[in-house]
């Protein structure tokens, strides 16, 4: 199947971002270019250890299909929770960071390939499926059939982890398409997606990821008045309760983490 226009651009964007960063590479996958890197590892250490409580919950260590693994921070923080773990990127840059990690570290239960979203060649029934910020990468045709294979290759008692960027009501669904495509859907949307796909849902949102906009906004200004990095973050994390009411108003995207079960 010919992939569309906006799926190469996407793939064509993360194989040159990764080849080409200049910063760690997680924060590439994450788009924290702007954060110092221990602030971006603190806002990762709350998203992981959120999703290691729904680990702590399922009934065995699970077998883990990780659809845009990036460089493999959530396998190798999380590898000793998991039976096995299989992740999936776009970037070779990517997966080889996330396979030299592994090997050093002698994780053989941890498995790393190249391969687009859009034809994936997995088989095999997985416990736990973990799709973290890739899903506002699909148009509305792709995105049906990405969720229809997921459910097939779900085991009974399973869980599928979404994390994704959402506008709020009552603003419009927002699309970018510049060099990387982005869909910015509301909240209703995807659970009407994820209920056709046959799915239970659940969803929460991920503050970590608020607060790390909020600090991108105060580095952008703070650093042009001659701020370092830290204390924009710092204060950043300080005014955070204040002006999170604010931001609610606004129509800014915003992480909304989705858990679903096969129905």
């Amino acid at each position: 199947m010919a992939r569309p226009l906006d799926s190469q651009k996407g793939e064509a964007y993360w194989k040159e971002a990764a080849s080409q960063a200049r910063v760690d590479l997680d924060q590439v996958a994450a788009h924290n270019h702007g954060l110092p890197l221990a602030f971006h590892r603190s806002i990762r250490r709350r998203q992981i250890d959120r999703l290691e409580q729904a680990i702590s919950a399922l009934p065995a260590p699970p077998r883990v299909l990780d659809l845009g693994c990036g460089p493999g921070v959530w396998a190798l923080e999380l590898q000793s929770r998991v039976r096995s773990w299989l992740g999936f990127d776009i970037a070779p840059t990517f997966v080889e960071e996330a396979t030299r990690q592994a090997r050093e570290r002698g994780l053989e239960h941890l498995e790393f390939r190249v391969g687009s979203l859009v034809e994936l060649p997995f088989q095999g029934l997985f416990d736990l499926v973990i799709m973290g910020g890739t899903l506002g990468l699909f148009d509305d045709r792709q995105l049906p059939e990405l969720l229809e294979t997921v459910h097939r290759h779900m085991a009974p008692d399973s869980l599928a982890y979404v994390r994704v960027s959402t506008v709020p009501w009552p603003y419009p669904r927002l699309t970018i398409r510049h060099d990387l495509p982005v869909r910015y859907r509301r909240v209703e949307h995807y659970l009407s997606l994820f209920r056709a796909a046959g799915f239970e849902p659940t969803f929460e949102r991920d503050m970590a990821f608020s607060e790390a906009s909020l600090a991108t906004i105060y580095c952008y200004v703070g650093r042009r008045l001659g701020l370092s990095g830290e204390t924009c973050c710092r204060l950043a994390q300080r005014s955070f309760p204040l002006f999170r009411p604010l931001l609610d108003l606004t129509p800014l995207p915003r992480s909304t983490v989705f858990w679903l079960r096969p129905a």
